[in-house]
């Protein structure tokens, strides 16, 4: 059935950029501006689209809905003058909002269990109201059309921005598949590979239960796209085997290095889906949500461990402290098992983090990948100080920054 995707950020200048900067009256603006433009055929369905014609709408920035601490639900998307299926995914990509056709189509009620990895929000009545954290956006992303445009022609775009901005290295973190790599692998032989290209396969769930599984699936597309010639020798130095090759290399080339877990979700309400170790605050009063744990221990140092012997690196999404502290718990595991490799095990955002596990990152060799972007004068941002847990005072004390 056919459909249509409108992004709320396809404007000029461009809102991403306009928001990483804090100019958010600018930002305003643009939005209203693009939201205007929209011609009716944008927005109503034509006779093919209904009723089953998916309208997919990107980049809805939640935390910024008026007024402050508003929670939209499918309410608002079955008022609309259409019957057919609308999925509205927000910037941070932890949490889409779908009406009712959608949720119908994706087979979504209220018997219908959490996945390991994602939440699905439900109203006072106990039915679905159309919010889905993380890994429960899946069961809607499986029954959307394949996405449009030329994958190489968007792959040639984003070179050419990253040479424009001096970017020389960049990494997708997950959510890689054959079709991406075989976008970047076309560009790389017409010789507009611009930057070094790295990619982690996954994300890996709670509900996986193969590691050799995955990692031969990862040696497939390392077989297929990686080029000996074209990676410097440091950065597969650590990997079983002998490795050979160059030690610098004159361009650019393609690895798949990492396997991406997803501890948690995002500190931010209404989500409030990272894991922490003491409650949110609702009102100033400690609450009864300590976010969401997809993985816990001894399930990840198990993961991690049997990954990093078949040479992939672990890329960790881990927000709040409780998260941080499971995915240290497994980097520790691994290193206990397997030795201190090279392998150079990642934390990524690490918003919030508890005293005492500041040191550990040092002592185990983990790196934290801090989002400094997100540091904004903004709703998801400074706005969601007052909504996080008391630790983040603990941290703030230790002087860790917010990433």
């Amino acid at each position: 059935m056919a459909g249509s995707v409108i992004s709320l950020v396809d404007a000029d200048p461009d809102l991403g950029d306009l928001l990483s900067k804090g100019d958010l009256e600018r930002a305003r603006r643009e939005a209203r501006t693009r939201v205007q433009r929209l011609s009716p055929g944008e927005w109503n369905a034509t006779a093919a689209q209904e009723p089953d014609g998916w309208l997919q709408v990107s980049a809805w920035y939640q935390q910024f809905v008026i007024p402050s601490g508003t929670v939209v639900t499918k309410e608002v998307l079955d008022s609309l003058s259409t019957r057919r299926p609308i999925v509205v995914s927000s910037s941070d990509g932890h949490t889409s909002l779908v009406n009712s056709r959608g949720l119908a189509l994706a087979g979504i009620d209220a018997s219908t269990p959490n996945p390991s990895d994602g939440r699905i929000e439900h109203g006072a009545d106990g039915q679905p109201n159309g919010l889905l954290q993380d890994g429960a956006q899946d069961l809607v992303g499986a029954v959307l059309p394949p996405p449009g445009g030329d994958p190489v022609d968007e792959a040639r775009r984003g070179m050419k921005r990253f040479a424009r901005e001096g970017i020389t290295s960049f990494f997708v973190p997950g959510f890689v598949d054959a079709g991406m790599l075989r976008a970047f692998n076309a560009v790389r032989k017409a010789g507009g590979l611009t930057a070094r290209a790295h990619f982690a396969i996954g994300p890996f769930s709670a509900g996986d239960d193969s590691v050799a599984g995955l990692s031969r699936a990862g040696d497939r597309l390392r077989k297929r796209f990686e080029r000996a010639s074209q990676l410097p020798r440091s950065v597969r130095a650590w990997r079983p085997g002998r490795q050979r090759g160059p030690r610098l290399v004159r361009k650019p080339g393609i690895s798949i290095d990492a396997v991406k877990f997803f501890l948690d979700g995002v500190l931010q309400a209404p989500a409030q889906t990272a894991a922490v170790l003491k409650p949110y605050l609702v009102n100033g009063a400690p609450g009864g949500s300590r976010g969401e744990l997809y993985i816990d221990n001894p399930a990840l140092g198990r993961l991690m461990r049997g990954f990093e012997r078949r040479g992939y690196q672990a890329h960790i999404h881990a927000i709040g402290d409780r998260a941080v502290r499971t995915a240290l718990d497994g980097v520790e595991a691994m290193r206990d098992a397997n030795g201190m490799r090279d392998s150079r095990p990642s934390l990524a955002h690490t918003e919030l983090v508890a005293k005492p596990d500041l040191r550990r990152f040092a002592e185990l060799r983990a790196l934290p990948v801090m989002s400094y972007q997100w540091a904004k004068p903004a709703p998801d941002s400074t706005a969601s100080e007052t909504s996080s847990s008391d630790s983040r005072k603990e941290r703030d004390s230790a002087g860790a920054e917010r990433g």
